[in-house]
């Protein structure tokens, strides 16, 4: 375990770093996805373009699923891992089940960390989700991976949007 955990968490300060990518555009955002299929393979990373593309569902996520879909032309990949810099809300989570992640990983939580960038507290959780769903095997859940790193790139993205003038 000691060793999927560093694994884990080398992805996940990979992710940051990509993430914090977004800091030098127009639309800076805290909220990245990365998907890695079953043999380690880093499929796609992105992160929220909500507000550049004026798409309520262009969330990291479903950006990384979306993009890792496209280049291999599939709608699936059973025994993938999903990173996320946070919590993924009910409609990431959902997408991340249909097509098969074996495991999540996410750093931040929604309403502990990222509360003032989301706009309400979530009472339907991830792992909430996860319980409900009929598939077997059940979706692995990793919480709190590189937590630290992931609410200081919100800390980072608040200082940015603010130099920025942009309101959160």
């Amino acid at each position: 375990m000691d060793n999927e955990l560093a694994t884990h968490q080398k992805r996940m300060q990979a992710l940051v770093e990509y993430t914090a990518t977004s800091f030098e555009t127009p639309y800076p955002t805290p909220f990245g996805g990365a998907l890695y299929g079953s043999d380690g393979t880093l499929l796609a990373q992105a992160y929220n373009r909500m507000v550049r593309e004026c798409d309520p569902s262009s969330h990291g996520e479903l950006n990384a699923i979306r993009e890792a879909c496209k280049k291999y032309k599939t709608r699936s990949f059973p025994g993938s891992i999903l990173y996320a810099t946070s919590e993924p809300c009910p409609m990431c989570m959902t997408a991340t089940i249909s097509i098969g992640v074996e495991t999540l990983v996410f750093g931040a939580f929604t309403n502990e960390d990222a509360i003032n960038f989301w706009p309400q507290e979530m009472d339907l959780r991830a792992r909430d989700i996860a319980e409900h769903v009929i598939m077997r095997p059940k979706i692995e859940i990793i919480e709190g991976v590189e937590r630290d790193a992931c609410r200081q790139l919100f800390t980072d993205c608040a200082s940015t949007m603010i130099k920025l003038g942009i309101r959160i």
